[in-house]
């Protein structure tokens, strides 16, 4: 085997971090000269965006991120959560949470993830169940910094092969190969944070966030609160009768010892009259 030299791993670490930094600083460049799109496009260009995901040929795929807002007047409460859950999951999305308020004044906020296909068809659909109050649509693009993170990643991971054959070889100092180690365990934190970064960005773009709240008419909120007080006045009026048939329950109760005297007392009292009546019957007679 012929000599090698010791400092060699640690010139193919440079030269390695090297070709990362400027695969950053030109990872753009490498992309092509497409104009990037504004970060963010007004309400009315979303259909047009929702068209045109796919870049022409020779272009990389746009990213686009869509969030919206609406606030809804509705008559029914109940019957246009139902609605939306429906519409949601027949779009392919889904329900992400729920917050209704059962007060004077109902109202509900529900969060939509739909697929960005479908994003403009389930808002429209959303429109027609009530009055439209407010409503706000974004789309967001990433495109640029969506493949800058991916050449990143790309980079960070060509990085971690070569520091894994040189950590195979063995032929370098101790000293060395811990300086390979750490620089090893540096790579892998940025190729999971960059992982991370990247899913959460692809779920964002796969499925659109869609937040409706939903707020009932006066009608309705007039009759849920006359409801309301009938239902509290009922229960109060049932704690009164529970509480009176308590009271008398130990009355009773109290009055059990009693009870002969109370019964010797009445006879005597019945007896004396009746002899009373008697008495002044015969003499009247």
């Amino acid at each position: 085997m012929g000599t090698r030299n010791p400092s060699l791993p640690l010139v193919l670490v440079a030269l390695g971090l090297a070709s990362c930094g400027l695969a950053r600083d030109h990872a753009p460049a490498r992309r092509g000269a497409a104009t990037p799109a504004p970060a963010s496009e007004p309400v009315g260009a979303l259909g047009e965006q929702a068209k045109q995901e796919h870049a022409p040929a020779g272009l990389p795929e746009r990213k686009i991120i869509r969030n919206g807002e609406i606030m809804l007047l509705v008559d029914s409460l109940e019957q246009a959560r139902d609605a939306i859950e429906e519409g949601a999951r027949g779009a392919g999305g889904y329900l992400s949470s729920a917050q209704t308020d059962h007060g004077d004044a109902a109202s509900a906020t529900l969060t939509l993830r739909v697929p960005a296909a479908r994003f403009d068809d389930v808002a429209r659909a959303l429109a027609r169940l009530g009055k439209v109050l407010h409503e706000s649509l974004q789309a967001e693009e990433i495109t640029e910094q969506y493949y800058d993170l991916a050449a990143r990643l790309a980079n960070a991971r060509r990085l971690e092969s070569r520091l894994l054959e040189l950590v195979a070889q063995h032929t370098a100092k101790v000293s060395d190969l811990l300086e390979v180690e750490r620089e090893l365990g540096r790579v892998r934190e940025d190729i999971e944070r960059l992982e991370g970064k990247k899913r959460l960005w692809d779920s964002q773009v796969a499925l659109g966030t869609l937040t409706v709240h939903l707020t009932m008419r006066t009608r309705e909120v007039a009759s849920a609160a006359l409801g309301t007080e009938m239902r509290e006045t009922l229960s109060a009026s049932w704690h009164a009768l529970s509480a009176a048939g308590r009271g008398l329950l130990l009355a009773a109760v109290a009055l059990l010892p009693w009870s002969p005297f109370l019964i010797g007392g009445g006879w005597l009292f019945v007896h004396r009259v009746r002899r009373r009546r008697m008495a002044a019957s015969v003499r009247s007679g």
